[in-house]
């Protein structure tokens, strides 16, 4: 069961470009990731909600897309931190939000995910799913059923020229980039986006980068002097 979760979640960031918990993964904070998790599967209410607002689940977060997720975690945090010096920002010095992706309005597509996760929900660990009725569900993305663009086959080659260089407003955007941070947590190496961070953590990852490139050609260097002069050595 849980497999196939996973492989939803992962259908999802493929589909949108990432998830509500991004960013939160990307600084390894395993409570807030459990608690977006759970708001989107209706097993919470959304922080700051009235007592009689009613639980329901929120899927369509799941087909917002990364720009969404980003730019609304980067302004949580900043009305946190404000609240935390006892400041408070004037909603007209807070950026306003992009817009969620179209699909994340297509109630079809929706209500797919939400019959698929809500038939996981059903489940315990070592029950086996239904396989046929998880694969007709994300099948259902490729049915034009409302206003929201047919998704169609990934062209692998065409990536980069691709609209997802595009925010959901038609403006170019940066594209993501990925590093290697040699010292997060215990993992020797880790592959973050840099567009989880700020401006300083990605400057750090761009000179670890840098550091671990220089570090790999100066060893090549030494491996060919070496063998230049074991080649040289007589018998």
């Amino acid at each position: 069961r849980d497999d196939v979760w996973s492989v939803l979640y992962v259908f999802c960031d493929l589909v949108s470009g990432g998830l509500p918990w991004m960013s939160h993964a990307a600084n390894k904070e395993r409570n807030e990731c459990g608690h977006l998790k759970e708001i989107v599967q209706g097993e919470r209410k959304p922080e700051g909600a009235a007592e009689e607002v009613e639980l329901k689940d929120d899927f369509a977060q799941l087909l917002m897309g990364d720009e969404y997720h980003v730019s609304k975690h980067r302004r949580e945090q900043k009305i946190k931190a404000a609240a935390k010096a006892n400041q408070e920002i004037p909603p007209n010095k807070l950026t306003p939000l992009p817009l969620p992706l179209k699909i994340a309005s297509d109630e079809y597509k929706v209500e797919c995910l939400r019959k698929a996760f809500k038939h996981l929900a059903t489940l315990q660990f070592w029950d086996f799913p239904d396989y046929d009725f998880v694969a007709e569900c994300i099948r259902g993305f490729l049915k034009n059923t409302s206003n929201c663009p047919e998704v169609t086959k990934i062209q692998w080659d065409k990536l980069a020229k691709s609209s997802s260089s595009f925010s959901a407003s038609g403006a170019k955007r940066k594209m993501p980039m990925w590093h290697v941070v040699t010292d997060v947590g215990d993992d020797p190496a880790v592959l973050v986006n840099s567009d989880m961070f700020d401006d300083e953590l990605q400057q750090k990852a761009t000179e670890e980068q840098s550091a671990l490139d220089e570090r790999k050609r100066r060893e090549e260097q030494m491996q060919n002097s070496q063998d230049n002069m074991a080649s040289l050595a007589p018998p």
